[in-house]
């Protein structure tokens, strides 16, 4: 049996969850808004989801916010303080988009302050 697919349905069980402090559910929330799933298209909704999300150590929502800041996505400034803040804690958790990201930076010497050069990356694998 499957289940049609709903995304409005998808969005109120979503909020509820994310209600409820699940960081899952408040990423997933984030990206019905942003991606317009089921629930009209709202940023600020999409940021303010997918920010409780990462402060509750999310690494895909981290490595997201980080993209936004990179690019001055979803009404966020362009801002490469936060977007390497972001994609750090997301990279120490072992995701690789944000190491892909934070690699890419330092190839391109893209606003990397020496802190970070200096710094060697957490190995997942320890």
């Amino acid at each position: 049996m499957s289940v049609p697919e709903d995304d409005a349905m998808a969005a109120r069980y979503f909020l509820l969850a994310a209600d409820q402090g699940n960081s899952h559910a408040q990423f997933e929330l984030a990206k019905c808004y942003h991606k317009v799933k089921g629930v009209p298209q709202d940023d600020a909704k999409a940021i303010h989801y997918c920010h409780l999300a990462a402060d509750q150590g999310l690494a895909a929502a981290q490595c997201n916010l980080g993209q936004c800041y990179s690019h001055g996505e979803c009404p966020l400034r362009q801002d490469y303080d936060e977007c390497i803040c972001y994609h750090r804690l997301a990279a120490d958790q072992g995701f690789p988009g944000s190491m892909l990201a934070l690699g890419a930076m330092l190839i391109d010497d893209e606003h990397v302050p020496a802190d970070v050069r200096a710094r060697e990356p957490a190995d997942p694998r320890a």
